[in-house]
């Protein structure tokens, strides 16, 4: 808003100019308040996160992950790349990159308890790097080991696999 001249304070509520930055008025401000809160945001109190480097995987084998950092008490390594869940529901985003093998598809997918729970696939020329990547809930009623597997039809070179795992 440009203003010719000096303005009266009615005209002006915020006392504001073209290019001349003034303190903003504001006529519901509480004085009597002497002290700050602040809030802090809360994390979740368990959580597991699990990579793999580079690794290859025939089709339908699963996929050896490794404890990287983890918090509370409901997860469990397995010992063979999986992780053991306690009956609960979960969020769970899990994602892997590599090459796309001669078939020219990739996927990969959560097998809980010996069933497959999820999938993510995709298709482009073979050779070429790919990434993918699904967050999927899951609410199991009896403790199993959950695997990150090759759900394709072709092994595969993975460089980078993960999962996080979150209660809700």
């Amino acid at each position: 808003m440009r203003m010719e001249g000096k303005a009266k304070y009615e005209d002006n509520m915020n006392n504001c100019f073209f290019n001349n930055p003034r303190p903003i008025f504001c006529p519901f401000v509480n004085f009597n308040c002497t002290q700050n809160q602040v809030i802090n945001p809360t994390l979740p109190g368990s959580f597991a996160y699990l990579t793999a480097g580079t690794t290859e995987a025939a089709a339908g084998a699963n996929i050896p992950l490794t404890f990287e950092n983890f918090s509370g008490n409901l997860f469990l390594p397995n010992g063979f790349g999986g992780i053991v869940l306690s009956a609960g529901t979960y969020e769970i985003t899990y994602t892997a990159s590599g090459s796309v093998p001669s078939s020219g598809s990739m996927a990969i997918g959560l097998n809980f308890a010996g069933v497959d729970v999820s999938t993510v696939s995709l298709s482009q020329a073979a050779g070429s790097d790919a990434v993918l990547v699904r967050t999927f809930v899951l609410t199991v009623s009896q403790s199993g080991t959950l695997y990150l597997k090759n759900t394709g039809a072709q092994t595969t070179t993975f460089s980078f696999a993960s999962m996080l795992i979150k209660p809700l």
